[in-house]
């Protein structure tokens, strides 16, 4: 039976040999590596100065956010009408319309949660947020009234200081709050704008040099850094999705930034279908479920409730809904 020793070795070699090709061929491939250069995404979104040395924050106990939410509605349900009074600012500067009323009457403010609890209206995979955009085009607005006051022919410092403060308190909210991109990145730009109004009515040389500088360095951290990761997290080249699908996969479970995890996890509902690998394809079907079956735990709840929020518009977003974004 065993006259052909080398035979039987021979044969369990290759058996071996087929066992093990076998398994590894049913072992499903895993994710990319993260590169980890995407270094702005695993910190804090928090600006090099503190909006509260530019301006110091409101002090009233009311919640903006419901008066927010009535701009935003406002313009939304009739931008029509608001995006004419923008081409008439000097017509406008006389009968300010409703949803710059509402801004200028949260100025002092001094909390918000705007979309806190209505989590669907900003984390979603529609291509607009109607609230939002109102808001914002609304604080646009009153940013070009606080401009009009500051020139010869309607000068009004006292006037372009409440509206440029009413601005600034609005910006510096949605800043703190900062449940995706589109949030933090509307409260910059507002704080921004509103500081060069400042430094405008300021009668203090420094602080005025403050106030501007300010605004100035906003704009140049927006236009760097941030729109290079931006572009990376939001965007469909193949080749980034290839490069950097590794850090996406980092920053929705690691990222001490509430608003880099979210995108990051809608992210990963794209993968689904659009990664370039197999195994990043499987690996974000994995992750997505696994996030939105139970909370990631965090020492800040926002993160936690919008963390999952995000996990579970991943988890149900459809192929129909992905080819139709």
């Amino acid at each position: 039976m065993w006259g052909n020793q080398r035979g039987w070795i021979l044969a369990a070699i290759i058996g071996l040999g087929m066992g093990a090709l076998l398994c590894f061929a049913v072992i499903p491939p895993g994710i990319t590596r993260p590169t980890g250069t995407l270094t702005l995404a695993m910190k804090p979104a928090v600006f090099a100065t503190d909006p509260n040395t530019i301006v110091p924050p409101p002090t009233g106990d009311t919640d903006a956010g419901p008066i927010y939410l009535k701009a935003g509605n406002e313009w939304s349900d009739h931008q029509m009408v608001y995006e004419e009074m923008t081409r008439n600012i000097t017509d406008t500067s006389k009968n300010v319309p409703d949803a710059v009323k509402d801004i200028l009457s949260a100025a002092d403010c001094g909390r918000m949660t705007l979309f806190t609890n209505d989590l669907d209206d900003v984390i979603n995979y529609h291509d607009r947020r109607p609230a939002l955009e109102g808001l914002y085009n609304a604080g646009d607005l009153l940013n070009s009234l606080a401009l009009l006051h500051t020139t010869d022919h309607y000068k009004n410092p006292k006037r372009a200081t409440q509206y440029a403060l009413a601005e600034f308190n609005l910006g510096r909210h949605l800043y703190e709050e900062r449940i995706v991109f589109a949030e933090w990145m509307d409260g910059l730009n507002l704080m921004a704008n509103a500081a060069l109004v400042l430094s405008k009515t300021e009668p203090d040389k420094n602080k005025a040099d403050a106030d501007k500088d300010f605004g100035f360095a906003i704009n140049d951290f927006l236009k760097g850094p941030v729109q290079k990761l931006w572009q990376i997290i939001s965007g469909i080249d193949d080749q980034e999705t290839a490069t950097y699908a590794g850090d996406i996969f980092q920053i929705a479970r690691e990222s001490p930034e509430r608003m880099w995890r979210v995108e990051a996890t809608l992210k990963l509902g794209r993968f689904r279908y659009n990664a370039a690998t197999k195994g990043d394809q499987i690996g974000a079907r994995h992750a997505v479920r696994e996030m939105a079956a139970a909370p990631t735990l965090s020492s800040d709840p926002l993160t936690q409730t919008t963390v999952h929020a995000a996990a579970l518009a991943a988890a149900n977003l459809t192929i129909e809904d992905y080819r139709n974004q």
